[in-house]
C-alpha cells in the first residue's frame, strides 16, 4: 500500500506524512470538518470491510425527528484536554482562520509550560469572549463566583478596600479560564508575595497607522540601546497587535512611583533625541507619523498582555517572545499566530530562557 507519491489532487502540506494508496475503507467519529477539507477530533473505531474505496462519499449530518414529535438536538460528545472538560468544543472561536474552541485549549495546553511561569502569582485581566472572537468580548478583572474555585486567587489592598483577581498557577488553571472564553490574558508588573514592589517593566510600542514597520523595530532597537546605558539588559515580544513590546526585569525593591518615573524618563529621553520619531502622550492628535512607546503600563494597577497569550483579532495571532537576532526577521507585531508557535514550541527553546537572572538587576539608584 505504501507510495512515494501523495494520492490527493492539490497540495497537501504535509512534511512527514507517509503515503498510502487508499484501498481500506475505516470508520470515524469525528467533530466537523476544517475550512480546507480535514477532520477534527477525528477517532478512529474501526475497519469497514463492507465498503469499496470507489464508493466513499462525504456525508452530511441532518438530525433525525421522531415520528409525530419534534426534531431533538444530538448530545454533545464530552471532550477533554488535560482533564477539563470542554464544553461546546466545535465553536468557531476565530472563523477567519476556522479554529474552534478546542484547538484553543489545545493551544494552552501546548504553551502552559512556558506560559505560567510568567504569568504565576500575578492579578490578572483577562478579554472573555464566550461566543467567540468575533462576537461580544469583556474584560474581567474580579474573580466573581463564575470562576471555579481551582483557579487561585489574589488580594490586592488599597485605601478604598480590597479587590480579588483571578490569578494562573497551574496549567489546569490556565485551561479552566480558557474553557470560560478567556483567550486574552494581561498581567500586573507584580507578583503576589510583593504587590507594591513591581519585577517587570514594559515598553508598548505602538505605531501610528502610516509608520512603516522598519520604524517600530529601529524604535525597539534605540530603546534597547538606551536601557543598556543605564545598566539594564531587556527582552522583546511581538504584541500580537501592531508593535512590539520591550521587557525589562527588574530586583522587586522599587515602588510603583519610583518604576513609573524611571519608564518615563526613559521614554521623554528618546523623545527629546527623537522628537519626529516618538512620541510619549497617549493623544491620538499628536501620534500620526510617530511611534507612540507607551510607559502607561508601569503603573500601579496597570496591566500588558502576557507572554503566549493568544489576541482577539483575525489569524489568532500570539504575543510572542523572540531572541533581539530575530528582529530583522520579524515582519509585524501580529505574524506568529496560534499555529505556527505550536510549531515554534516544539522546535526552539524559549528565547527567554535564563532571564530569571536578569531579575538580579536594578534600576538606577536615583529611582530605587
Amino acid at each position: 500500500m505504501a507510495r512515494a507519491s501523495s494520492p490527493f489532487d492539490g497540495v497537501v502540506k504535509e512534511r512527514a506524512a507517509h503515503w498510502v494508496t487508499p484501498k481500506l475503507v475505516v470508520e470515524v467519529a469525528f467533530a466537523g470538518w476544517t475550512a480546507d477539507g480535514r477532520l477534527r477530533q477525528a477517532v478512529f473505531k474501526g475497519v469497514r470491510e463492507d465498503k469499496a474505496p470507489g464508493g466513499v462519499r462525504r456525508e452530511t449530518a441532518t438530525p433525525k425527528a421522531k415520528r409525530g414529535g419534534k426534531r431533538r438536538a444530538a448530545p454533545e460528545a464530552r471532550v477533554s484536554v488535560a482533564g477539563v472538560t470542554v464544553s461546546h468544543a466545535d465553536r468557531l472561536v476565530y472563523p477567519d482562520i476556522g479554529m474552534t474552541k478546542l484547538e484553543v485549549m489545545t493551544y494552552y495546553e501546548a504553551a502552559a509550560e512556558r506560559m505560567v511561569p510568567y504569568l504565576a502569582g500575578r492579578p490578572l485581566t483577562v478579554v472573555r469572549c464566550p461566543g467567540g472572537a468575533a462576537e461580544q468580548c469583556f474584560f474581567q478583572k474580579h474573580a466573581t463566583d463564575s470562576i471555579p474555585a481551582l483557579v487561585p486567587r489574589v488580594t490586592v489592598k488599597d485605601g478604598r478596600g480590597s479587590m480579588t483577581y483571578p490569578a494562573i498557577t497551574t496549567a489546569e488553571a490556565l485551561l479552566t479560564m480558557a474553557q470560560l472564553g478567556a483567550l486574552e490574558f494581561h498581567i500586573w508588573g507584580s507578583r503576589e508575595d510583593h504587590l507594591e514592589t513591581p519585577d517587570r517593566l514594559v515598553f508598548d510600542l505602538d505605531p501610528a497607522p502610516d509608520v512603516r514597520w522598519a520604524e517600530v523595530r529601529r524604535g525597539a532597537l534605540r530603546l534597547r540601546e538606551d536601557l543598556a546605558d543605564r545598566g539594564l539588559q531587556s527582552l522583546l515580544m511581538t504584541s500580537g497587535g501592531k508593535g512590539l513590546h520591550v521587557v525589562v526585569p527588574v530586583r522587586p525593591e522599587a515602588g510603583w512611583d519610583a518604576v513609573k518615573d524611571f519608564s518615563r524618563a526613559v521614554v521623554e529621553d528618546l523623545v527629546r533625541l527623537y522628537p519626529e520619531k516618538y512620541v510619549a502622550t497617549m493623544s491620538k492628535a499628536k501620534r500620526p507619523g510617530k511611534v507612540f512607546i507607551d510607559h502607561f503600563r508601569n503603573g500601579r494597577g496597570a496591566t500588558a498582555i502576557a507572554p503566549y497569550s493568544l489576541r482577539r483579532r483575525d489569524g489568532a495571532p500570539v504575543a510572542t517572545p523572540i531572541a533581539w537576532d530575530e528582529l530583522p526577521r520579524t515582519a509585524g507585531g501580529g505574524v506568529w499566530t496560534a499555529p505556527r508557535v505550536r510549531r515554534r514550541l516544539r522546535s526552539r527553546p524559549d528565547p527567554w530562557e535564563g532571564a530569571g537572572r536578569l531579575g538580579r538587576q536594578r534600576l538606577p539608584a536615583a529611582f530605587r
